[in-house]
């Protein structure tokens, strides 16, 4: 008997929660939607200094570029190959004490990992990465460390080939002098600054690893400079702040299979928003920023998904951009059995002083007040 009254209220629950799930499920007109959009990068972006407010500092984000927009030189093959994955992680962070209050006018970390992979094909025809090179910056307190990670050619860490470096971007000659230590130093080519450097034995051959340490800048400074600017979340999001509403279009978006995919809906706090960009959008693209279109996120896109975390009115009603996906059309697929393939996704978390630490989910977000 008592199994039975469980097996009741389990189904009651679900009932319950299906018909909550459809009630609160709304689709939005195109104009509702492109309105939602405009309003979340707004929100997402936002430092309210005066409110303390501080969304646009706040955040983690991870992004997969797998747009082929740069080569880089392969020495094996000496030819250029497309670098068709680059994976980036940024955490950016105020201080906050055992209160829980902001302190935005303290020293706060800044953190980026950005690895580049070469795609390439192996003898049965599968796609595979090919390792490149990673550059790492670390601020915290007041100081700033750095390092570049790369393949090096040659035979062991005593017989190597420097110029190597070359081929992946490190733009670095050697210093004929050694530190105290008898170490290696590099001097960077374009700035004469003087850089650690080392060599190291792994199971894909030599590494070379150049290191730096920069005393007396702030974390907060570091955060604000040149450096970080292309990894800041108003980088990340600029191309949504560009659009206009002609630019994008709801009403016949397909996937690669045939099947409608358009629309903006809103489900409990996730609204979605799943568009096309009009003819033309490539062009007006370099107008507005004078860049190649193939810089653009959206141009060349079978379909675009973007999802706004709603945290609500009552709540303030700051509705964030949380995940950006672009499709295209799997080259290698096509008839019955053609998939889409994601090309770039980025996923954004806004952190709160109750969260502590990084959180395992990207789509966390809360508002955030001081004191």
């Amino acid at each position: 008997m008592k199994k039975k009254i469980i097996a009741f209220v389990v189904v009651a629950l679900v009932l319950c929660l299906s018909l909550l799930s459809l009630a609160s499920c709304k689709t939005l007109t195109a104009e509702e939607g492109f309105a939602a959009l405009q309003a979340a990068y707004e929100y997402s972006i936002k430092i309210d200094e005066a409110g303390g407010i501080y969304n646009g500092e706040v955040y983690y984000y991870k992004e997969q570029d797998r747009r082929q927009i740069e080569t880089v030189y392969n020495p094996s093959t000496g030819e250029y190959v497309p670098v068709s994955l680059k994976n980036t992680t940024v955490n950016l962070h105020c201080y906050v004490d055992d209160d829980y209050n902001f302190h935005p006018d303290q020293e706060y970390g800044a953190y980026v990992l950005e690895d580049r992979y070469i795609q390439v094909r192996n003898s049965v025809g599968n796609t595979v990465d090919d390792y490149n090179n990673n550059v790492v910056y670390n601020a915290q307190g007041n100081t700033v460390t750095y390092s570049e990670d790369f393949p090096l050619a040659g035979k062991n860490d005593k017989d190597y080939d420097l110029s190597s470096a070359q081929y992946y971007g490190v733009n670095a000659t050697l210093n004929p002098d050694k530190d105290a230590a008898g170490t290696n130093r590099f001097l960077a080519a374009s700035t004469g600054t003087t850089f650690g450097f080392n060599v190291t034995t792994t199971s894909d051959g030599l590494r070379g690893q150049l290191q730096q340490q920069i005393d007396g800048i702030s974390a907060r400074n570091f955060a604000q400079s040149e450096i970080m600017e292309p990894y800041t979340l108003a980088s990340k999001l600029s191309e949504i702040g560009l659009l206009e509403e002609g630019d994008i279009t709801f009403e016949g978006v397909v996937n690669a299979s045939g099947s409608n995919v358009g629309g903006a809906e809103v489900q409990m706090y996730l609204t979605t928003l799943t568009f096309k960009m009009t003819d033309g959008y490539a062009e007006r693209f370099t107008e507005r920023t004078g860049l190649d279109p193939k810089y653009s996120l959206f141009t060349d896109s079978l379909y675009v998904q973007i999802e706004l975390t709603n945290v609500g009115e009552n709540r303030g009603g700051y509705d964030r951009v949380s995940n950006i996906f672009v499709y295209r059309a799997d080259p290698e697929t096509s008839g019955i059995l053609a998939a889409d393939e994601e090309v770039y996704n980025v996923q954004i978390s806004y952190l709160g002083p109750n969260l502590g630490s990084m959180p395992t989910g990207y789509t966390k977000v809360s508002a955030f007040y001081k004191g």
